[in-house]
This record gives structure tokens, sequence and C-alpha cells, in this order.
């Protein structure tokens, strides 16, 4: 058989389930997952705890965190 025949019945198969899935809302606001990647500051004082750090969240609430800093592969912040 022809790949093109092929390509083009699997695409109309798939069509209708396509159509069903429903769309997302829009975010109000910054998505977070379970982790963060960037310069992390210590505080409000303006000192860099970790250049390049990977910050990650230990709980479900997002309130505790630990920070590795990618640099001197330590653990920075907790």
């Amino acid at each position: 058989m022809n790949t093109k025949l092929l390509h083009g019945l699997a695409v109309a198969a798939l069509l209708p389930l396509l159509k069903s899935v429903p769309a997302q809302e829009a975010a109000t606001g910054p998505i977070r997952g379970s982790f963060w990647s960037g310069t992390v500051m210590r505080g409000k004082g303006g000192v860099a705890a970790a250049m390049k750090g990977l910050a990650i969240n230990l709980g479900p609430d997002k309130r505790s965190h630990v920070v590795y800093d990618l640099d001197t592969l330590r653990l920075s912040v907790v």
C-alpha cells in the first residue's frame, strides 16, 4: 500500500479524537512545578544564595524548599 494513503487514513481516524478533547482554561498566574532553576537570592538583603540554583519543593503546599548550588554541588539553603 502507498504510505501517503496510510498516513491519510491514520489522520482521518484520529481527527474525531482530537475534536473530543476539551480545551483547558488559560492560567491566571505563573505555573510552578516541583522545581525551579535560576539565581536564588537569600532573604531581603540581596545576597545570592546560588547563582545557578535548583530549588526543589518539599511538600504539596509549595512552602518548604531546598536549594542546591549547581556551581559548587552543595546544599545552599534549607
